[in-house]
Order: structure tokens, then sequence, then C-alpha cells
């Protein structure tokens, strides 16, 4: 009878360990999903933002010299024509007529 007792008594003893273990197991449970929810938000943030920029960065290429060439052809007269707008605009059309 006496060791039924104590057989009984270690059961019990073994019952609120487990217990315990399973309510610590859920805190713990409960505490990695909320890490797991900010760390997808930080995540998705980097991926929309500065990964985002950086593939875009990464995957341009440079201009070749022929393409910054024909890219400063085809600024200059269109300075020149705002210049001379901003002339007439400014009270000078003579100044815009030199220029054209």
């Amino acid at each position: 009878l006496q060791a039924a007792t104590a057989e009984e008594q270690r059961r019990q003893a073994a019952l609120q360990e487990a217990k315990q273990a399973v309510a610590e197991a859920g805190k713990e449970a409960k505490r990695l999903g909320r890490d797991v929810e900010r760390s997808q938000r930080a995540l998705d943030a980097f991926v929309g933002g500065p990964l985002a920029a950086f593939l875009q960065l990464r995957d341009r290429s440079a201009p070749t010299p022929a393409e910054e060439e024909a890219a400063k052809t085809e600024e200059a007269p269109a300075a020149h024509a705002d210049a001379g707008a901003a002339a007439c605009e400014a009270g000078a059309p003579e100044a815009a007529a030199m220029e054209a």
C-alpha cells in the first residue's frame, strides 16, 4: 500500500510538471508567433524599399559614350529654346529673336 501511495505521488508530481511545461510552451509559442509577425513585417518593408531600390539600380546599365553624346546634343537645343522663351516672358523679345 505504501508503494502504491508513493507511486501515485510521483505521478501527480510528474503530471504537475507536465502541465507547467505545456503552459510555458503555450506562452513561448505565442511569443514566437509575435516574433514571426514582426519579422515578416520587417522583411516586407525591406523587400519593398531598400531591396527594390538596390535591384533597380543594379539592373541599370551605364550609358555608352555614344549615348551620352547623343543625350547632350538633344539637351542643348532644348536649353536654348527654354532660354528664349524665358527672355520673351521677361519682356526682352529682341533677346529671344537673337538666340533663335
